[in-house]
């Protein structure tokens, strides 16, 4: 989610010097500012970069979010209930919380994703006589994949194992179609695609959106005006092809799975559902 920033610097009361590169290299990267964690933003295309740290960075996304929930709803927004990684430690949700408290938001619950999306689940069900189930939730982010193991018993969610994979995200599954469409484009009009920044720029971002129509239909279409050197670019492609193509990721998450169920010290068939966070973000 858009924390990413705050949970690569927000360690040790969120010095600069604490911050771990490992797994932050797929994500915008923070610099020294005062020993404290920041970013540049180019925020006019007429002015200067501005230095801006991760906690007002974080207060400006906060109350965009607010904002646009008050629209939304047509009343003052004024509380919030937020979810985090389950990685997030202590001193990073005291900084979430500060961040939230700058733009007058008071956060009424720090929530795990996974256990939010277990609770999202069940909102939808019917709860009267809930069952005890052991369920894994796989939530495939952005730049990150983080699955886990919750036990729901009695409508008390309780994390048994988690495990994360920082080199597999969405964009991974992105990549898949954009060299697949790449090299149908090349094959009609001998023009890659990717050679220009605007025009891969563009076959992403249309990758992205046909990603997304395939998690909700059996085949999805991609159109783009104007791709390269003029040329539009027109194309389907179905669910079974995109399978085949993204098998080497599709397997990665698979393993991460069976990884994360043994670590739990449970065996696949102790698992009573499968779910996924693309109910509360669909980030994928």
């Amino acid at each position: 989610m858009f924390f990413q920033g705050l949970n690569q610097s927000a360690n040790t009361q969120g010095r600069y010097a604490a911050i771990d590169p490992t797994n932050s290299h797929s994500s915008a990267h923070p610099i020294d500012h005062n020993d404290a964690a920041a970013f540049s933003l180019l925020e006019k295309t007429d002015a200067e970069p501005n230095t801006v740290s991760v906690s007002e960075i974080t207060t400006r996304h906060l109350t965009r979010l607010r904002d646009s929930a008050a629209d939304y709803l047509g009343k003052h927004i004024d509380g919030a209930v937020i979810t985090v990684p389950t990685d997030f430690t202590e001193a990073q949700r005291k900084a979430l919380i500060a961040a939230a408290e700058a733009c007058k938001l008071n956060i009424l619950q720090v929530i795990q994703e996974p256990v939010a999306c277990v609770l999202a689940y069940e909102a939808r069900e019917d709860t009267t006589h809930p069952v005890d189930k052991r369920i894994v939730v796989v939530d495939v982010g952005g730049t990150r994949t983080d699955v886990t193991v919750v036990a729901s018993r009695g409508g008390i969610s309780t994390i048994l194992a988690t495990i994360h994979d920082y080199e597999l995200g969405g964009l991974k599954f992105d990549e898949v179609l954009v060299e697949h469409f790449s090299k149908e484009f090349m094959k009609k009009h001998k023009v890659d695609p990717r050679s220009n920044e605007k025009s891969l720029a563009k076959l992403r971002l249309a990758c992205e959106s046909t990603k997304r129509a395939l998690s909700l239909s059996n085949a999805a279409t991609i159109s783009i005006d104007g791709l390269a050197d003029g040329y539009d670019f027109h194309s389907s492609i179905n669910r079974v092809r995109y399978d085949l193509l993204a098998k080497k990721e599709i397997e990665q998450v698979v393993k991460l799975v069976e990884n994360v169920v043994a670590k739990a010290d449970l065996d696949l068939l102790d698992i009573d559902e499968v779910r996924n966070s693309w109910l509360l973000c669909s980030s994928f």
